[in-house]
């Protein structure tokens, strides 16, 4: 390989170079407009939301019990249980979390692109983590996915820097966020491999590098170790949560679907959403096979492309093989939110491509690209509703008398409409099918499909109609998988015992990804 293609894992060209005064006024305006998108969302808590936070308010003893029916490692729990009770646990006090780890994540992107591509990377780094559609959007949920990227990004720089020096307290660091990693998102764990493998791979082309790299998989294996105590956990979960909501994903379509939903698609197909995706990917693509500027500002494409921004490819699109074909092979579906392990990685490469596009038209060009569609998709995310529960608790509401009570079909759409019907003052009585007697505030995940195959729509609806002296209100989706006839024998169930119901609203708003119909029945014939 040639020498000037060889790593250069000091500082990049341009970094020591200061940012003119317009790159900082900037850098603050897409900061100050990122901020501002993450507080304008107004949804009630989807069914994530909600029951992250019913989860979270258990007391804190209680919380991993409860995790062992949801499938999820406990720390943002932990830290959301601590949180809740310092500031309360309103719709906006819980979804602030997200938005001060949003902000927080965006000094962190400046020093990881600074690190990788010099000053101009580094504010191209801000900019794109401040406004892309998919930061903003985990900024303003009430889940651990903005957590997950803050660790990355100080991952990336911790391991980056202890490249060059792996003091004690940068390999302390690995450990101490390789460990919160994997208390946070189960996708740790082929991160992890995935940058295990890149490192060994330094490692075996790199003898200059051999110590270092050893001293950070060392740290990396002593940040699994606290993981032993919650591993029996993890497997009671492997064996009884998965992933029943949705059929596997094909490795092509994980990163179809990240790409997309980079730009916003997966709350709803936006042309500047679509765009921008597009756009990401083809600036990534610029990082890898281009050599940073050299002395002259020339940017130079050859096939080795620069090691460095190959490295920490390998290790975005590795993690994301990985679980993509363990995910197939398992049977586990994939959400594009498990990629918040390596959309900071995706970004800050997207920005060290876009610091190398020839100057002039083709940069400004891309940029102003960038800087419109980003927060056009993005203000359209967050101000759609990703439940119906606000309104259907206001129908139920305004319309409901003693003695009436709600079913809900499936269990999924329970847990945000008790949390909407209670913050809008109602004790109506909400109970989920097919656990009529369980607590409609959590989804019992463990077991789902086989629970759901062997319930009885109709003796479950007979039942609860028997219960109920006043009107019964059905909430119900025919949408949902493991459900499959179930809601619709529950409705004609009713219209048998109960007469033909009323639709108290129009049609349910099917952009929301958690919409329903809702029904009324009158008093038991």
């Amino acid at each position: 390989m040639p020498a000037d293609h060889q790593p250069d894992l000091g500082a990049r060209p341009g970094t020591a170079a200061a940012p003119p005064a317009w790159v900082w006024v900037g850098v603050g305006v897409a900061v100050l407009v990122g901020i501002v998108l993450r507080l304008l969302a107004s949804s009630p808590l989807w069914l994530d939301e909600a029951l992250s936070v019913n989860i979270s308010r258990l007391p804190l003893d209680e919380i991993g019990g409860a995790l062992r029916q949801d499938g999820h490692p406990p720390l943002y729990y932990w830290l959301l249980h601590v949180w809740s009770e310092v500031v309360g646990d309103s719709d906006g006090a819980v979804r602030f979390l997200s938005v001060l780890l949003g902000v927080g994540a965006l000094p962190l992107g400046w020093a990881l692109g600074r690190r990788i591509g010099g000053w101009q990377a580094a504010s191209w780094t801000v900019v794109l983590l401040a406004l892309a559609p998919y930061t903003v959007r985990y900024s303003t949920e009430a889940r651990m996915y903005a957590l997950v990227m803050v660790l990355v990004l100080a991952g990336a720089i911790l391991v980056l820097d202890a490249i060059d020096d792996p003091s004690m307290l940068r390999l302390a660091g690995i450990a101490a966020v390789a460990a919160a990693l994997l208390y946070t998102q189960y996708w740790a764990f082929y991160l992890l491999a995935s940058l295990g493998a890149v490192l060994l791979w330094r490692w075996r082309s790199e003898p200059a590098h051999r110590g270092p790299v050893v001293r950070i998989l060392a740290a990396m294996a002593v940040g699994g170790v606290p993981f032993l105590l919650w591993l029996p956990a993890f497997l009671d979960q492997v064996g009884h949560t998965g992933t029943p909501w949705a059929v596997p994903a094909r490795p092509t379509q994980v990163i179809s679907d990240v790409f997309n939903d980079l730009g916003g698609g997966g709350l709803s197909t936006f042309a500047e959403g679509l765009l921008f995706g597009i756009l990401t990917a083809v600036l990534i693509a610029v990082a890898v096979l281009t050599t940073p500027r050299d002395a002259s500002g020339e940017v130079r494409l050859t096939a080795s492309g620069d090691v460095l921004s190959r490295e920490v490819a390998a290790v975005a699109f590795g993690t994301l093989a990985i679980g993509a074909v363990v995910g197939f092979v398992g049977g586990a579906a994939f959400n594009s939110r498990y990629a918040s392990t390596v959309v900071p990685l995706l970004i800050v490469l997207a920005a060290v491509g876009l610091s190398r596009l020839p100057r002039g038209w083709p940069a400004a060009g891309c940029a102003l690209a960038l800087v419109v569609l980003a927060p056009v998709a993005s203000a359209r995310v967050v101000r759609l509703d990703r439940t119906e529960s606000g309104s259907i608790a206001g129908f139920i509401v305004d319309g409901a008398r003693p003695g009436d009570a709600v079913l809900v079909c499936p269990d999924q759409l329970g847990v945000s409409l008790e949390r909407a019907l209670r913050e809008a003052g109602s004790d109506i009585d909400v109970v989920s099918y097919p656990e009529i007697d369980g607590d409609p505030r959590f989804v019992r995940w463990r077991d789902y499909q086989q629970r759901n195959n062997a319930a009885d729509p109709e003796a479950l609806a007979a039942e609860v109609s028997g219960r109920v002296d006043g009107d019964l209100w059905l909430v119900m989706n025919i949408d949902y998988r493991t459900f499959e006839g179930d809601c619709e024998a529950i409705s004609l169930t009713l219209a048998a015992l109960r007469g033909s119901p009323e639709s108290p609203r129009e049609q349910p708003d099917e952009r929301s990804f958690e919409h329903a119909d809702l029904l009324r029945f009158g008093p038991a014939g």
